[in-house]
């Protein structure tokens, strides 16, 4: 099994950039729909000040272009649906949910982002099909 690596920018009410790792949790399935696993780390601005969190995720991407994430860190938990091309970029929005109070930083509101894949298991990727 090879790693698929990922890179994502999210921005809710801060900045994120995360990158980490992925699964690819179900590669002999016979449709072409995949879910990944994915840990990573991310990092912050709050206040002045780069915070470091932990990255974890659930992606189910359907082999018709769309997508549903659900995931967090020890601050936050997220859900995202947005579009997929060929499994490689996703383009998403969703919303944020904080966990606790009073834990710098709170991250809390409507999400946009973008998760770009690299891997060199051609099957994580949907493939380019032209019509006739």
């Amino acid at each position: 099994m090879k790693l698929i690596y990922y890179v994502e920018y999210f921005n809710t009410n801060r900045s994120q950039l995360k990158g980490g790792f992925e699964f690819y949790l179900n590669p002999n399935a016979r449709n072409d729909n995949r879910f990944f696993f994915g840990l990573g780390y991310g990092l912050v601005n709050s206040f002045g000040y780069i915070k470091g969190l932990p990255d974890y995720h659930i992606s189910y991407n359907k082999n018709n272009g769309y997508f549903f994430k659900f995931g967090g860190s020890d601050r936050n938990l997220y859900a995202l649906t947005g579009i997929s091309f060929l499994n490689a970029i996703d383009l998403g929005v969703g919303y944020s949910v904080s966990m606790g109070e009073n834990r710098l930083p709170e991250i809390r509101g409507f999400t946009v982002g973008f998760t770009i894949r690299m891997s060199a298991n051609d099957a994580v990727y949907e493939k380019l099909k032209i019509g006739f």
